[in-house]
């Protein structure tokens, strides 16, 4: 997590790492498959401070593993608008359009998480390009 939570630690009283803590217990439970209790820890989080783009990207990243993708657009949408260098938005909340079928707005928001990795070495950009591949493959089998 990064410092956009300052609202959440004053909202609970807390540290900045204990802050990290809980968006690490969110992250455990959904690596362990528990998508709804992560998901009310990232809501928690948002609800708390609805301008960090580490918890709604985060949520927007549950949500979409659980299907529920209109409800993880506009969390995505403002996590983009709220730190627009965050990959992992970009790489998210394409999911969400290819999961409608809108693939000119995924391919846009994955070329912008490759263009944000300068160096090549962010597993979310290159999650991106792999994607990038697979829907121009789709294009030309349907042309």
């Amino acid at each position: 997590m990064s410092k956009d939570n300052r609202s959440l630690e004053s909202f609970l009283n807390i540290s900045y790492p204990e802050s990290c803590g809980i968006g690490r217990i969110g992250t455990m439970f959904y690596q362990l498959g528990n998508k709804r209790k992560a998901q009310e820890i990232f809501e928690g989080m948002v609800e708390a401070n609805p301008e960090s783009a580490d918890a709604r990207t985060a949520l927007g990243a549950v949500l979409v593993s659980m299907n529920r993708h209109q409800n993880a657009l506009p969390h995505l949408l403002k996590a983009v608008e709220l730190q627009p260098e965050k990959i992992a938005s970009y790489v998210n909340l394409a999911e969400v359009y290819i999961r409608q079928g809108d693939l000119p707005k995924a391919v846009k928001s994955l070329s912008e998480a490759v263009k944000l990795d300068q160096t090549g070495t962010s597993s979310a950009a290159n999650r991106a390009r792999v994607l990038i591949l697979e829907i121009n493959k789709i294009i030309r089998l349907t042309s």
